[in-house]
């Protein structure tokens, strides 16, 4: 609950990026498309639009990212429990943790 981004990046490799993923979601948030601050013929306008289809997948797969890892993460700390039981499940799930094509 206390940690900072960089706690979690020293503490776990999935999150070496967070501490980038969050810059490029914070620089971004107020003057690109779902911002209302900006508003002009291409956005904040209800009407789809590159920028905020965009933005809006870079949001998806960050957020895939780090789920996907908290998920793993779950399973992998209860081998004998969870990792047995859902071991076909979550297989396919680390791959979404290691996508780097933000």
């Amino acid at each position: 609950m206390y940690y900072t981004k960089a706690d979690f990046e020293s503490k776990n490799e999935i999150c070496n990026g967070l501490s980038l993923d969050f810059q490029l979601l914070s620089n971004f948030v107020h003057p690109l498309p779902l911002s209302i601050e900006r508003i002009d013929n291409d956005r904040g306008r209800g009407e789809s639009n590159i920028y905020d289809l965009t933005y809006s997948l870079a949001c998806l797969k960050i957020a895939t990212k780090y789920l996907a890892a908290s998920t793993v993460s779950v399973v992998d700390n209860f081998p004998e429990e969870l990792g047995k039981r859902f071991k076909l499940l979550i297989d396919p799930i680390r791959e979404f943790q290691f996508d780097e094509g933000i």
